[in-house]
């Protein structure tokens, strides 16, 4: 009888120590474990474009944002990126599927090197910054052809 509570004993507290593995691998505190970064939208960046399109007049990105995080470069990703583009590009796991598979265009800002947050964005049409690293004085600007866009004086 001794050695069946030793049992159980035993395998609750491999049970309880592997569910705290688990927890702190998900957050990125184990060894050689990437941390995951939140992707949420930007308010200031979605009202920067809608402002852009109405007045047409310019906005930088980082006046934008500068109030919900900081950052010193983004780049942008489109439908069907391969999660392992992003997440190297990033440095932490940003994709956890395949391929990035939501409609809308991915920012990815990222601070000394790492992304620190991810942006989703309905505007398709700042989709074709996708495959370029955008610096911290890119504005949107108004296109008459192509309506808002990026735009980077120091690329």
């Amino acid at each position: 009888m001794l050695q069946r509570r030793s049992s159980r004993r035993d395998l609750a507290a491999v049970a309880v120590f592997s569910g705290v593995g688990l927890v702190l691998g998900g957050c990125g505190l184990l060894p050689g474990r990437r941390r995951e970064i939140e992707v949420a939208a930007s308010s200031g960046l979605t009202d920067a474009v809608i402002a852009v399109g109405e007045d047409h007049e310019p906005r930088d990105v980082a006046s934008a944002t500068e109030e919900e995080f900081d950052w010193d470069r983004f780049a942008v990703y489109t439908i069907g990126t391969p999660a392992t583009t992003i997440n190297e590009e990033s440095g932490v796991i940003v994709e956890t599927g395949e391929r990035y598979s939501t409609q809308e265009v991915l920012f990815v800002f990222h601070r000394d090197g790492t992304a620190v947050r991810g942006a989703p964005s309905g505007f398709e049409f700042l989709a074709h910054g996708a495959g370029a690293w955008w610096g911290p004085r890119t504005r949107l600007v108004w296109d008459p052809e192509q309506g808002t866009q990026l735009e980077d004086p120091d690329a």
